[in-house]
């Protein structure tokens, strides 16, 4: 087995127009908004990096294909159903990235989600370019917790993704226990360059600190897409508990999309939450700041298979204490008693206690809440992260 690569979290804060020009790079993706919303300072730097920069994705809003032209990206629509699973329509997608790829011929080829990474991966391997592949999160299909069909297709992906990664430039991970799993099950050769990195960082001028009040009452805040994983229910049993103890002095709020992942809970779920008064359901947004401003502590029970939550970055950043659990990708945003309480997937009981001690003494937020932005600046800081990956993949 591989020894874990060293976490690239350290780097220059060097301006992204200072860096050297390659000459091309292409990004591909199976979601856009994953790029501009989760990654917008790495495409910038993309793009100052490159003379010439192409982007690939599926349909979406008109207005994100705007965005991601104005950065000065050629952008090629490439349809995918990225949750089906239908060879025929996977092999029209393969060949698209592969025709795509072979008459654009970019110096780089930066990708993330899994479908896109599989089929891309390849093409680069067949045409001799650079291919960089990030798993933000490994998903369902590699969930320890499955179905029969889920084990047959996490099975059918760990061999295509064997074959895909042979000859993969750089494979990035945004935390040790996804290497871990991709070394257990053999996905990576021995001579792989794979890199741990810190998530996808967080915009420490975008989101500044915020002092916490340290007063009752105390507003919980989870933001999360709407899936059992992220630990919706347990959540909803602590706030329930909470709530008829503690009455006005604690509100509830849950924030975040519906989803087609077979683990959503249903739009009527959630509204007959918010109509118990247990917890408010705040919709969505594209500007989670004010909520994260106005929360006394950020909540993700999440027992998913995550990466490094971006939400859970933006937090520390804020200023607030985190509650979160002791699983991949969630345990490293959080020093134990310094800047939040770690606790055990699916722990109800151990979900409440962390929530109340808060309630006992709310005075807490206000060291919490700066060793979290400390924690932010230190670790987390997008620029630093960023820098350190255009390094590794040699455009830096």
């Amino acid at each position: 087995m591989n020894s874990i690569p060293q976490t690239a979290n350290s780097g220059s804060n060097e301006p992204a127009e200072n860096v050297k020009k390659t000459e091309s790079i292409a990004v591909v993706c199976g979601d856009i908004t994953a790029a501009l919303n989760r990654r917008p300072e790495l495409m910038q730097l993309f793009r100052s990096s490159c003379e010439k920069a192409y982007f690939f994705c599926p349909e979406h809003d008109q207005k994100y294909f705007d965005q991601i032209e104005e950065l000065g990206f050629e952008l090629t629509i490439t349809p995918v159903n990225t949750q089906g699973m239908n060879p025929v329509h996977d092999v029209g997608y393969f060949r698209r990235i592969y025709k795509l790829l072979k008459e654009k011929r970019p110096d780089h080829v930066f990708v993330f989600h899994i479908k896109q990474i599989l089929y891309t991966s390849l093409a680069c391997r067949m045409l001799g370019i650079k291919c960089h592949c990030l798993f933000a999160g490994l998903g369902y299909l590699f969930s320890e917790e499955q179905s029969f069909k889920r084990r047959m297709v996490g099975s059918l992906a760990t061999r295509m993704l064997r074959s895909a990664l042979k000859r993969a430039t750089t494979v990035f991970f945004q935390n040790p226990d996804d290497y871990e799993t991709f070394n257990k099950r053999r996905i990576l050769s021995r001579d792989a360059n794979a890199v741990v990195v810190d998530g996808s960082g967080v915009s420490l001028t975008d989101f500044p600190f915020s002092d916490p009040t340290g007063e009752l009452p105390i507003t919980f805040l989870l933001i999360a897409r709407i899936l059992r994983d992220k630990g919706l229910p347990e959540y909803y049993a602590a706030a329930k508990d909470l709530k008829s103890r503690w009455g006005d002095r604690i509100n509830c709020q849950l924030m975040g999309p519906f989803d087609d992942n077979p683990n959503s809970m249903s739009r009527e779920e959630i509204d007959k939450w918010h109509n118990e008064g247990i917890i408010e359901y705040l919709g969505v947004t594209e500007d989670v700041r004010p909520y994260l401003k106005a929360a006394s502590v950020f909540v993700l029970p999440s027992f998913y298979m995550e990466g490094t939550p971006k939400i859970i970055l933006e937090s520390l950043a804020t200023g607030l204490p985190v509650i979160t659990t002791n699983s991949r990708g969630c345990r490293e945003t959080v020093i134990d008693g310094q800047n939040g309480i770690l606790i055990e997937p699916r722990d109800i009981a151990g979900l409440t206690a962390a929530m109340e001690s808060f309630l006992e003494d709310p005075g807490r937020t206000v060291p919490m809440g700066k060793a979290s932005r400390e924690l932010a600046e230190t670790r987390y800081d997008v620029n630093k992260i960023n820098a350190r990956m255009a390094e590794v993949m040699g455009i830096a």
